[in-house]
C-alpha cells in the first residue's frame, strides 16, 4: 500500500508560529576550533554491530571502550593541530521534558550545558515550556566559559497538553547555520503528532566550496505512535533530498524509540548505516532508542567514529541525579568538516536508483 507522500513547506522566520532565536550575528564567524574524542566506536550498518555490543546484555562489557572520557575538554574551546584531520561532532538529545521546572534548577542546567560544549552540532527533542527562554538560558550557559554556540527553535508541537519542540544548538566557530532554509515537515494527513524539524549546515574553515555541508533532520517518534510514525521515516528522507537544496548529505537524528535495524522503513534505503547498533540508549542502560542515521555511499564525510556520551559516569551521578537531567544518553558520530571527506574532493549525487523502493 503506498503511504500518503509527505509535504514540505517551507516557513519563512517572520511566519506565525515560529520562534527561532539567535544570540549573535551568523554571518561574521571567526575562528574554528574542533573538538576532541569523548568516546569511540564505529558506526553500524544496519548488519553490524560494535564489537561487544551485539545484544543489550554486552553493554557493561563495552561500556568502557565506548565512553572514553575526554578529560573536560570540549568543542568550544579546543582545536585540532593537524587541518587535514579537522572533524566537526554531531549528536543528538532527547532532553526529556526540559520545561520550567527543570530550568530552575541550578545543577541540571549546568550538566546540560556541559553536555552541550561536547559537540559541533545538536539536535535536541522534548522541550516542554510555554515560555521562550529556556534554551536562551542553556546557549548562555555555555557560552559563559568562552564559546560561541548559538540556536534555533522549532513551532510548538504536538497535541494540546503535550507539546513539544525540537532545537538545534551549533558552535558557531565550526558550523555555520542558513537560517533560510530552517523548516518543518507537514503531513497533510496528520500521520506524525511533531513533524520533524529540518536545518542545513556548512563547516566553518574550508573554502565554501570545500565545506562539508549537510541537511539534517531532528525527529522523535512519538511511542503512541510509533509504528506508523517509524514507517514514514524513509519517505522523510526522501522528501529531504528532494527540497530543491540538491543536498546530497541528509542526515536523520533523533529519539526513534527502537534499535538500529528496527526503524521502521530505513531498511528500504540503500546503504543505510547507524551510529549504534544493539547498544543502550538510555540512561538505565536497557533500552536503544536514539540513534543518527546516514547513507554511506552519499555521506562518506563520516571518520567511522560514534558512540554514545554516557554523561552518568562521566560526570560521577547516581542513577537519580542522571534521571534528573535525562533519561536518554547522547548519541554522536564524527564527520570531516571536509566535503567529500578530504580537501579537494567533491558531493556524490544520489538519485532515485539507489533507494530500494520508490514512492
Amino acid at each position: 500500500m503506498r503511504k500518503p507522500v509527505l509535504f514540505l513547506i517551507i516557513i519563512l522566520l517572520g511566519a506565525s508560529g515560529w520562534i527561532f532565536f539567535k544570540n549573535v550575528d551568523v554571518d561574521n564567524l571567526a575562528g574554528s576550533n574542533q573538538p576532541v574524542e569523548s568516546g569511540t566506536g564505529e558506526i553500524a550498518s544496519s548488519s553490524q554491530t560494535p564489537n561487544g555490543a551485539n545484544t543489550l546484555d554486552g553493554w557493561a562489557s563495552s561500556v568502557l571502550e565506548m565512553f572514553t572520557a575526554d578529560e573536560g575538554q570540549d568543542a568550544a574551546n579546543t582545536a585540532h593541530s593537524n587541518d587535514a584531520d579537522r572533524v566537526i561532532r554531531l549528536a543528538t538529545f532527547n532532553v526529556n521534558a526540559l520545561n520550567e521546572t527543570k530550568a530552575r534548577k541550578p545543577e541540571t542546567m549546568d550538566i546540560l550545558s556541559r553536555i552541550g560544549r561536547r559537540f559541533d552540532v545538536l539536535a535536541i527533542q522534548e522541550i516542554h515550556s510555554e515560555v521562550d527562554d529556556i534554551v536562551p538560558r542553556l546557549v548562555d550557559l555555555m557560552n559563559k566559559l568562552g564559546g560561541e554556540y548559538d540556536y534555533a527553535v522549532g513551532p510548538r508541537l504536538g497535541p494540546k497538553g503535550s507539546k513539544e519542540q525540537y532545537a538545534f544548538i551549533f558552535n558557531r566557530r565550526t558550523v555555520l547555520l542558513d537560517r533560510d532554509e530552517l523548516y518543518t515537515i507537514e503531513d497533510q494527513d496528520d500521520l506524525m503528532l511533531r513533524e520533524p524539524f529540518v536545518a542545513w549546515f556548512r563547516t566553518v574553515g574550508p573554502h565554501e566550496s570545500e565545506a562539508f555541508t549537510f541537511s539534517l533532520i531532528n525527529v522523535r517518534i512519538d511511542p503512541s505512535n510509533g509504528g506508523m510514525e517509524r514507517e514514514l521515516l524513509d519517505d522523510i528522507i526522501r522528501a529531504v533530498r528532494e527540497d530543491g537544496r540538491q543536498e546530497d548529505d541528509i542526515i536523520l537524528a533523533g529519539d526513534f524509540r527502537s534499535n538500529a535495524g528496527n526503524i521502521g522503513t530505513l531498511d528500504d534505503l540503500a546503504n543505510v548505516a547507524y551510529a549504534v547498533s544493539q547498544t543502550p540508549t538510555n540512561t538505565r542502560g536497557d533500552q536503544a532508542w536514539s540513534n543518527i542515521v546516514i547513507q554511506k555511499n552519499a555521506t562518506i564525510e563520516f571518520t567511522g567514529r560514534s558512540g554514545v556520551f554516557d554523561f552518568l559516569r562521566e560526570y560521577n551521578l547516581n542513577l537519580d541525579e542522571a534521571m534528573e537531567i535525562s533519561d536518554h544518553l547522547p548519541v554522536w558520530a564524527e564527520f570531516s568538516i571536509y566535503e567529500g571527506g578530504q580537501a579537494g574532493r567533491i558531493a556524490t549525487e544520489v538519485s532515485d536508483s539507489d533507494s530500494k523502493r520508490r514512492l
